[in-house]
């Protein structure tokens, strides 16, 4: 049994020490596919109320051709037997069933339960703990999702496309400047050809140390 308990609180304090919003910013159907996944398995299943079967159809033909689209039935989002969860998104978990987790297993027989229950009880533990209703979780949190490592440069990527100011100026952070001009280009006018160099100035001033200092403190976007 986990020694975690992967309340609110403990997820925050992870995403604290690794200077990461509290909670993942791709929690959508429509940017991710393990949330879409976990969101129609609890909908099909009955626990929630249904999903639009438009809006599920949609994103389902949308994933299943996208490249984040996981073709083995081991590493997708399932519920099997009607009970046991397994690789969930952990912000879909939270929201049902109040713990940030990828997978959920209930107890394999009455002995087991009758045993858990008995220890809760003498140690006065509240009802709404998971473990009265679970025999064994796996927390995690979402920076250790395998998609979202794979989500994020896509979606840094998105910003870039959708980029067409000139960037100029000076930037000072810590006694460290970059000196005007930085680069000045239009990514979404023009042919295809002549928007590569501009990308890749762009992308090279992004990844700069102290850019991306700026862009963690100040939370700072370009857009436009």
């Amino acid at each position: 049994m986990s020694t975690d308990y992967p309340d609110l609180e403990w997820y925050i304090a992870i995403s604290e020490v690794k200077s990461l919003t509290p909670r993942c910013p791709y929690v959508t159907i429509y940017k991710c596919p393990r949330y879409f996944d976990s969101i129609a398995l609890i909908s099909d299943t009955g626990i929630t109320t249904s999903l639009d079967k438009s809006i599920h159809d949609k994103l389902l033909l949308k994933w299943k051709n996208h490249e984040l689209f996981q073709p083995l039935e081991e590493m997708a989002a399932s519920i099997s037997d009607g009970k046991n969860i397994n690789n969930f998104c952990p912000e879909v978990s939270f929201d049902i069933f109040g713990v940030f987790a990828s997978s959920f297993y209930r107890f394999i027989d009455s002995i087991d339960k009758d045993s858990r229950h008995k220890q809760l009880d003498r140690e006065e533990v509240k009802a709404e703990d998971w473990r009265w209703g679970w025999e064994y979780l796996k927390p995690i949190h979402y920076s250790q999702c395998f998609l979202y490592s794979k989500i994020m440069p896509e979606d840094k990527m998105t910003q870039i496309n959708n980029f067409n100011a000139p960037v100029t100026g000076q930037v000072n952070i810590a006694s460290d400047s970059i000196k005007s001009p930085i680069l000045s280009g239009d990514i979404n006018n023009g042919v295809a050809q002549e928007k590569i160099p501009s990308k890749s100035l762009l992308a090279r001033f992004l990844s700069h140390p102290l850019i991306n200092v700026f862009v963690r403190i100040f939370g700072y976007k370009i857009e436009s």
